[in-house]
């Protein structure tokens, strides 16, 4: 292996190391954003927290597209 492999592998280690970070913050975010929404009533509650634990990534989203948005035409 070359200079130019370790170097690569490196960079690439460490951009995958941020976006794995940048996923997991994101994931938290929705986790407390839904613990702490005071319209959402306790079954979507629990919904909502079990689809985000269970599909972290499309759980989120959908979280951050349809829940928290949906919730904001209540107010």
């Amino acid at each position: 292996m070359n200079e130019l492999e370790t170097v690569g592998m490196v960079i690439f280690a460490i951009i995958s190391g941020i976006i794995a970070a940048a996923v997991i913050v994101f994931w938290i975010t929705a986790l407390i954003q839904i613990a702490k929404e005071k319209m959402l009533d306790p079954t979507a509650r629990a919904l909502w927290i079990l689809i985000v634990l269970f599909f972290p990534i499309l759980g989120a989203i959908l979280w951050f597209i349809i829940g928290s948005k949906s919730q904001q035409t209540f107010k």
